[in-house]
């Protein structure tokens, strides 16, 4: 209901009509109804875990850079640090596939969650090492 809901609305601002509101939330609604119904929401779950393993690791990286690594320093000191940083692009690799590993086949661990503190890990360990 309420994706049916806020779908109206947003054709509504999109076509900017807003007495067409009621029939673009009740035209949301059949058609949502509609594809629940063909079940073509079990194609899009595997998308769904896959952006969900491999983009929190890179979420965790980027946290870690910010918040540990540079303190939440707002001024970036380009001279010191290396364009590429391999120890996040393999704490992003090795977190997404430890992340891809437990869904496959460990179901009843949080997969993402895991993926995000091993990425974020070997990230502050790689940067400590360089340094």
């Amino acid at each position: 209901m309420i994706n049916a809901y806020s779908g109206g609305l947003a054709w509504t601002v999109s076509v900017g009509k807003s007495q067409l509101r009621a029939w673009f939330t009740m035209g949301g609604a059949i058609v949502g109804s509609i594809i629940a119904v063909m079940g073509i929401v079990w194609y899009w779950i595997p998308y769904l875990n896959t952006l969900a393993n491999w983009v929190g690791p890179i979420a965790s990286v980027l946290l870690v850079e910010f918040y540990l690594i540079k303190k939440a320093s707002a001024t970036i000191i380009t001279d010191k640090i290396p364009k590429i940083r391999i120890e996040g692009i393999i704490g992003w690799f090795l977190g997404g596939l430890i992340s891809y590993y437990l869904s496959t086949f460990a179901p009843y661990f949080i997969p993402t969650i895991i993926g995000m503190i091993v990425a974020g890990i070997i990230h502050i360990i790689g940067s400590m090492i360089r340094k």
